[in-house]
This record gives C-alpha cells, structure tokens and sequence, in this order.
C-alpha cells in the first residue's frame, strides 16, 4: 500500500473552515456487529467488527486517492496558478507532493478567514472575508480554482461566483464541492455518536457556520450564467470503502473515517468542474 500523505499525513485531509468539535462520547463498543437504521438510510446500516485487513492510513489513502477533488489537482494542466478558496488550515497543498504523480509545477495560493497553519506552502495566502472582499488578483489570472466546501458558507453564492468569473482564465477550470440539498434532512452527530458510530458532520446544521445549501441545479446555473461550461459532476461515494472505513472507524473511535464512511453512505455531498470557454 501507498505510504501515507505528507507530514503527520496532514494531505489526508482540508476543511474549508475551522468546525466545531465537541467530545465524542461513543457507547462501548459491542462484541458483535453494530445495527444503525434511519429513514435516511435506504437500508439497515450494519457495521461488522474490524477485520484488521486495513490500516487507518491504508483507508484514508484508499478514500482520497479515488476522490475528484483529488483527481482535479493532480490533472490539473501543467505550469498552471491554482487559486485554493476556503483553504482551512492549507493541507490541499501537500498534495502536490503525495503520491503521483508529483505536481511541483503548480503554483498554489490560497485564501480562508483566518490565518493557515501550512500558509507558508503556497506562493501567497490572503485572510480575507469573502462575503465582501475582492479577490487580490488581476483578471484572468489563475488556470484553475478549488472551493472546497466553501460556497454553503457564503451569504452571496452568486457574488463568489462572479469573483471566481473575473480571476479565472480562458480555458480556465474550476472545481466546487459542496453538500447536497438533502443533507438538511440528515440524521445529525449525536444521532450517530450515539449509537456508537465516530463522526463529525452528518447533517447540514452540524456546522453552524454554513449559511444555505447550494443545490445541483443552483450550482449549475451559477456557473452558466457567469460564463462557464459544466464538465463533470456528480455525488461523491466510495461504495467499496463504506464499510472497512466503518468498522475501522468504530474498533479506533475515529472521527475522520467515520465521517468518509457516512458521507458517502448518505450522499452528503456533490461537486462539479466547469471550465471557462476559450472564447
């Protein structure tokens, strides 16, 4: 198996804002499986004990590797400026480097609300507030742009679009991510943490700084209308990794990989990739 990400693997994982976390007081752990159901789910959610034939980083690995978001940097075209909106602590930009193939060629800036712990991997980081600052670049300015669960936190959707217009080049692409319209009917955390399933968002109103969900249909048209062609999109799952991640989630009392599990088991959320015509 592939090696794990960067620096204390912090490649596994970027959260577009700092999110709140509470203790997670998870019940024993059973001897025998776990049997979760909700409406949400499209069946009983059963999760088996860990079988051992994966680690945490042989999962996480497994997870990112076969996720767009991934996909977008690493095929991203060559030499190119990529724009990291909604950068969190930064770790987007060890992936450069994690696993192949190496994308040193790319230049990457980012931007968040606060200061980034890892700022100092990209070519220049802004604070900035997004509902009201102008982005610090001339037109036309980056080959590609990554808003990673950014556009649910906005109170203008439309006025960060039109931003990510103006900065992107022709032939420019852009990658967005966000949760689905149906995540606000989700069964919550506390729902999941206890019935002994590790987590940190399930549901639309776990983080309380996102503002509205930004739906498939929205998103397109956004996009359209400033000006973009829609390649690609879709909801992101990993079926195959579900339950591994689940089970390995449960036996360590791990949030992150519970939360990958029940993201894709629920369809949390979507992303698309549009690109700026030529002319």
């Amino acid at each position: 198996m592939a090696s794990k990400p960067g620096p204390s693997a912090e490649a596994r994982r970027k959260s577009a804002r700092p999110r709140r976390e509470e203790p997670a007081v998870v019940p024993a752990r059973p001897d025998g499986p776990l049997t979760i159901e909700h409406p949400a789910l499209s069946r009983p959610l059963v999760i088996p004990v860990d079988d051992g034939r994966y680690s945490h980083d042989e999962l996480s690995t497994l997870y990112w590797t076969n996720h767009p978001r991934f996909h977008f940097l690493k095929m991203a075209p060559e030499n190119i400026r990529l724009f990291d909106l909604g950068a969190g602590w930064g770790r987007l930009s060890f992936w450069r480097e994690w696993m192949t193939p190496l994308r040193r060629d790319i230049e990457m800036h980012g931007c968040d609300l606060f200061p980034a712990r890892f700022a100092d991997q990209y070519a220049a980081f802004h604070v900035m507030n997004l509902d009201t600052a102008r982005f610090p670049y001339p037109d036309a300015y980056f080959g590609a742009t990554i808003a990673s669960h950014l556009i649910e936190h906005v109170q203008s959707p439309a006025r960060l679009t039109a931003e990510i217009a103006r900065t992107t080049a022709p032939g420019g692409l852009v990658y967005v991510e966000t949760p689905t319209e149906e995540s606000v009917n989700f069964p919550d955390r506390k729902f999941f943490l206890e019935r002994g399933c590790p987590t940190t968002t399930t549901r639309f109103a776990d983080d309380d700084t996102h503002v509205q969900p930004v739906s498939r249909e929205s998103l397109r048209r956004l996009f359209l209308e400033a000006g973009f062609v829609l390649q690609e999109a879709g909801t992101i799952r990993h079926p195959y990794l579900e339950i591994p991640l689940l089970s390995k989630a449960v036996a360590e009392n791990d949030q992150e990989l519970g939360s990958y599990a029940l993201w894709s088991i629920l369809g949390f959320a979507h992303y698309a990739v549009f690109a700026k015509p030529l002319a």
